[in-house]
């Protein structure tokens, strides 16, 4: 168990890093992200060594303070503290032998970078005194994309390896799917929700109500993302783009029809999950959104012999 998760370098947390991956089992859905990022933060540590960005001391902070919410978030889980739901999602079904590495890999980027990013971005221009729109910031977090690209198709080609040639061969290009999800598109909305944090950051309740909501869709997709893959499901590839379709779409919208500038904080909020609080598929009448969206998923399926996607409960 990581009894003090706080670094405060880059080389440390890489240490750490490097640390957990050698005491989980290699199938463990945490090892499998663990294992991407530890690849991504050696990526931008070097580009930082290098003197690649326009303002290098921001990105070295910002780099520290996100990779402290991924270390806190594991250790509080390990000694049953309160965790978001965001990594509860992953961290809950990372024993799943029945989900693939690539989804654990892909379900804890996930949860860090559309719910952690935006917290890491806030933080460090806090911190530093620079709002995001800062000279260098953005151009500095663009930058850092294509390092992520090289390091992510490196990472996902060991993580698919013979199973999911076999997928492709079975249910369609499974994997193709699954880079529905990419980490430049998922980058792109972690920056418009960090924007949104900065101008919230001196309002408590609103911005608490925001994280709240982000926490929820952020779930949502995660849920998705380590759904076991039926591979005698003929439509396995359809229908797996389908749901990720309803999701991308769930979560352009929903932040702003939940939490605009002109809305009314006297008013009471849509509820997102239904009232036993689960947040999954347990056949109770609910109708908070995400219940909505998972009544969506249970369409998809109707008419499928063998069912290829099911949401579970964290």
């Amino acid at each position: 168990m990581m009894q003090s998760p706080a670094v405060a370098t880059i080389p440390e947390a890489i240490s750490v890093m490097q640390e957990l991956s050698s005491s989980l089992p290699a199938t463990d859905g945490v090892a499998c992200f663990n294992s991407m990022y530890l690849q991504v933060t050696e990526a931008v540590g070097a580009k930082l060594s290098e003197g690649a960005f326009v303002d290098p001391e921001f990105m070295d902070r910002l780099d520290v303070n996100f990779v402290n919410l991924y270390l806190r978030s594991y250790a509080a889980h390990g000694s049953q503290g309160q965790v978001c739901r965001s990594w509860r999602t992953l961290f809950d079904r990372r024993d799943d032998d029945r989900v693939l590495p690539l989804q654990f890999a892909l379900a804890g980027m996930n949860a860090h970078i559309n719910h952690d990013l935006p917290l890491a971005v806030t933080m460090t221009s806090q911190e530093l005194g620079r709002p995001p729109s800062a000279r260098g910031v953005r151009e500095d977090f663009l930058a850092v994309n294509a390092v992520l690209a090289e390091a992510d198709d490196a990472v996902r080609a060991r993580l698919q390896g013979p199973v999911a040639a076999r997928l492709d061969e079975l249910a369609g290009p499974v994997d193709d799917v699954m880079a529905s999800w990419g980490i430049a598109q998922a980058r792109d909305l972690a920056w418009g929700q960090a924007l949104r944090l900065w101008e919230l950051r001196e309002e408590q309740h609103r911005s608490a109500r925001f994280l709240g909501a982000l926490d929820s869709v952020v779930s949502l997709a995660s849920h998705c993302l380590l759904a076991p893959i039926d591979v005698r499901g003929s439509r396995a590839a359809d229908f797996i783009s389908t749901a990720f379709g309803a999701v991308d779409d769930f979560g352009a919208g929903m932040l702003d029809a939940l939490w605009g500038s002109d809305r009314d904080d006297n008013q009471p909020g849509p509820s997102l999950w239904d009232d036993d609080d689960d947040g999954g598929d347990d056949g109770d009448s609910g109708d908070g959104v995400v219940d909505r969206v998972f009544a969506r998923l249970r369409d998809l399926r109707q008419g499928d012999a063998e069912p290829v996607l099911a949401p579970t409960t964290s």
